[in-house]
């Protein structure tokens, strides 16, 4: 790592990029989880970042841009991931739907004939091949007493939505569930206005992000899930859920409930253990100068529940500003993709929970958008040529978002990407273009089997290149913001 990262030195680079991995920190005891936990450190792994902070960054001069929380999934594929249940709420206050309040449980058929639940609705796709049947409990664990069997042997998908309830408390937090057994792809929340019209609606992940995002599962189980609590659609008076039944397949969807909601206890317990943590290593301690800035949970605008993420994101900057540090606060956005903070409209998502912005970009061309309307200041966070999957393709049809790097494609893609965004990306006002992942991206710095070191195609460009690469600029290229 010191090897590596006297070679980023030599290209003019000051502010690099790295993962925290905050939960190889923690001590999760017996308490994790609940109200009793109190924070606590791993000492080897707390002794080893001091180490590095110390030795490795601030003997260099150098600073590093802090990723606290790695991305998680329902199925951890690392256990010092982001626990992804963190994420899912308690329900805490009266039915508004759900057993005995508007026939959240489907008991209710006033209408016999049609075999099907008072106020639910529902689209087959297609009319000749795909289905519904009002059934009974089949006995498994978990199974409900009523639940309705969706069977699609066509193309197209169904879609099962719960009755509208009143929505009377605008950023108020509810708590959703629906319990289901089969081929479930994905929940939606919809918002409604007083005339019915569907106003917006949020994506709810039901499987693994990191490998497939759909909800399949061979046993009865309740999905729970957050309503958002910002950016709501002017003119809500009511919400439902929606149930996504795969194509070609046989889906069982059960009873919904919808109440008001806390965050569980595991939320609270990472909001103060990033107190904790940032207390240690603010900008008032020796260590520092070693840190430009933190960020709470990687990339929270992509493949994650997203109104969710940016409720923690939130959290998160606040915890950080609580401890009175002078380093800012970031979060990640990926301009070409859902919710581009470049377009004004989708600011009020970001701009309550960072600093600045960190534009995540990977393209050929090397090309940002257009950010002279950002209300904040930004980096690019992460860059290079398109992120493709390595047998050809694109994620996630292709291959999982995680396996594809910047080192999947041929160097000189990735040198021409790099270069221009290095040049756009001044042009345009970056704070700075960062290093991230360079010490292990063979594109910038080769690691020999020898044990040397030496700079890729696109490393020695940048070398080449950068206008900080003096040691007495490089003093100069912190960012402000």
């Amino acid at each position: 790592m010191s090897k590596a990262f006297d070679h980023i030195q030599s290209m003019g680079v000051k502010t690099v990029g790295i993962w925290l991995w905050l939960d190889r920190m923690l001590v999760k005891d017996g308490k994790w989880g609940t109200a009793a936990y109190v924070t606590q450190w791993n000492p080897t792994y707390k002794a080893n970042w001091e180490s590095f902070l110390k030795n490795v960054v601030k003997g260099r001069d150098m600073e590093v841009i802090v990723t606290m929380l790695v991305g998680s999934s329902s199925t951890e594929r690392d256990p010092y991931n982001f626990e992804f249940n963190t994420l899912m709420p308690v329900f805490s206050g009266a039915d508004i739907l759900g057993a005995g309040a508007a026939n959240g449980d489907m008991t209710e058929d006033s209408n016999p004939k049609d075999d099907f639940p008072d106020n639910w609705m529902i689209d087959l796709g297609n009319l000749t091949y795909n289905s519904y049947s009002r059934e009974n409990s089949d006995g498994l664990p978990g199974s409900p007493a009523k639940f309705l069997k969706l069977t699609s042997r066509s193309k197209r998908k169904i879609f099962l939505s719960s009755p509208r309830v009143p929505y009377t408390n605008p950023g108020a937090l509810y708590a959703l569930s629906v319990t289901y057994k089969g081929a479930l792809v994905n929940f939606y929340t919809n918002y409604y206005d007083s005339n019915g019209r569907l106003l917006d609606r949020d994506w709810i992940l039901a499987g693994n992000q990191s490998t497939n995002w759909k909800g399949y599962s061979d046993n009865w189980r309740t999905y729970t899930w957050a309503s958002r609590t910002a950016v709501i659609p002017s003119g809500t008076t009511r919400i439902s859920l929606t149930a996504v039944a795969d194509s070609n397949a046989i889906t069982y969807i059960g009873p919904a409930r919808v109440a008001f909601g806390t965050r569980n206890a595991k939320w609270r317990n990472y909001i103060q253990a990033v107190k904790d943590w940032v207390s240690m290593y603010s900008g008032k301690t020796e260590y520092g100068p070693a840190i430009a800035s933190w960020h709470g949970i990687k990339e929270v605008s992509d493949g994650w529940m997203f109104h969710v993420t940016r409720d923690f994101s939130r959290d998160f900057h606040q915890a950080v500003k609580s401890t009175r540090t002078n380093q800012p606060v970031g979060i990640d956005n990926s301009p070409y993709f859902r919710l581009p903070v470049t377009d004004p409209k989708n600011q009020p998502w970001f701009n309550d929970a960072a600093d600045y912005y960190s534009l995540h970009i990977y393209r050929d061309d090397g090309a940002i958008p257009d950010v002279s309307k950002l209300d904040k200041p930004f980096i690019i966070g992460e860059l290079g040529a398109d992120a493709r999957c390595p047998g050809g393709g694109f994620p996630p049809n292709n291959c999982p978002g995680r396996d594809t790097h910047l080192a999947n494609r041929s160097s000189d893609w990735n040198r021409n990407a790099v270069s221009t965004f290095f040049t756009v990306g001044q042009n345009a006002s970056a704070k700075t273009v960062l290093g991230w992942a360079w010490v292990s991206n063979p594109t910038i710095v080769v690691h020999n089997t020898d044990g040397t070191h030496v700079l890729g195609n696109a490393g020695q460009w940048i070398k080449n290149w950068n206008p900080l690469k003096s040691p007495s600029r490089q003093k100069r290229a912190n960012p402000t913001f």
